[in-house]
């Protein structure tokens, strides 16, 4: 994987655990993708899934937990054994993160554009304040800030949450990135805002080439601008593939209760379908399929219960291939075309 030159991010294997007083938790169990340049994966799935503490391990930013095993690679270097001086090098120019929050990612006491300024310079010895500061108030231009020349002097109080974030984007974008990461970037605003913000991101990718990770629960944010997705569950990616194929055909159970949580324009439906249960405690996963005690297709198959089923290839139709955790892909693909997460045998479906 990592000697691919049609990649320029990739995960692979990667295994993250944590120590509590109940024992040893693995919030990452295996997980692995990859993206291209130019190219937007989406990661998405529930909380607490693996999803951000994936993007996390593999910066070398995780507080608290340890990395087991697996390769991160960047350009052709793997992050993971890279000295720690050289990561940071690499972190905020060439490989950048917009953060959730982007209030706890901002300095309180430090003015906007000192700190867009800074990210600047930190990786560009050469440019002085006076060119730093016409470069920040173009930033904050470029990513629709109304009065930036005012506004680059102003504290993070002063600004609104999507305010707030389209600054984040812009120290994100600052060095021309080759991959940007964004995890959340949409949660804590409106829809009108989020809409703004993924242009924002789509016009960033655009203007830099630069490859984008887009960590998410909201499938219709992949809809509008991911090429592909990863769908995450306990730790482990379960399906993954080109967003078009996977929403018109998931290939896992949990990807069919995700977009069945989605609200339909196409359909008469007054209620939207919850998935069964709730996701499982990490300290103690059942066996077999971590989704399986909530998996309506299952209903208490031994292979389900005793097998962990392996991410496998299962359909290409002329694209790059869909993979899915599943044993019974095949029939997960009928299933889905009944647009429910209900009880198969009462749609006409049959178990093996």
């Amino acid at each position: 994987m990592a000697t691919d030159p049609e990649l320029i991010f990739a995960i692979d294997d990667l295994i993250v655990e944590f120590d509590t007083p109940e024992g040893v938790v693995r919030a990452v169990d295996g997980s692995g993708y990859q993206v291209s340049p130019g190219e937007t994966l989406a990661v998405v799935g529930e909380t607490g899934s693996g999803k951000s503490v994936t993007v996390l391990a593999a910066l070398g930013l995780l507080d608290g937990g340890r990395i087991v095993s697996g390769t991160v690679t960047f350009d052709g270097q793997d992050l993971l054994r890279m000295p720690d001086r050289r990561r940071r090098r690499l972190l905020g120019s060439a490989l950048t993160m917009v953060f959730q929050n982007p209030m706890s990612a901002l300095n309180p006491v430090v003015r906007i554009g000192h700190q867009i300024a800074e990210v600047l310079r930190v990786h560009d010895r050469s440019l002085n304040k006076a060119a730093a500061r016409r470069r920040s108030i173009e930033l904050l231009e470029r990513v629709g800030v109304p009065q930036a020349e005012i506004r680059h002097d102003q504290y993070p109080h002063q600004f609104s949450g999507g305010m707030l974030q389209r600054v984040v984007i812009a120290m994100a974008v600052a060095n021309d990135p080759k991959v940007i990461i964004a995890d959340e970037p949409t949660t804590a605003v409106d829809v009108t805002v989020q809409a703004q913000l993924l242009d924002l991101l789509r016009v960033a990718r655009e203007e830099t080439g630069a490859a984008v990770v887009m960590i998410t629960h909201d499938l219709g944010v992949v809809a509008e601008v991911a090429d592909r997705v990863a769908v995450m569950y306990a730790g482990r990616i379960v399906e993954s593939g080109p967003v078009r194929e996977i929403f018109a055909e998931p290939r896992h159970p949990y990807t069919v209760g995700l977009l069945a949580c989605l609200p339909r324009l196409d359909q008469d439906i007054a209620e939207l379908t919850p998935i069964p249960g709730a996701p499982p405690d990490l300290r103690h996963l059942p066996d077999g399929c971590a989704f399986h005690p909530r998996c309506t297709l299952s209903r208490g198959r031994e292979q389900c219960q005793e097998q962990r089923p392996p991410l496998l290839a299962v359909a290409e139709n002329g694209e790059p291939a869909v993979a899915s955790a599943c044993h019974f892909h095949d029939e997960v693909a009928a299933w889905a075309q009944e647009g429910t997460t209900a009880d198969p045998d009462e749609n006409g479906g049959q178990h093996g």
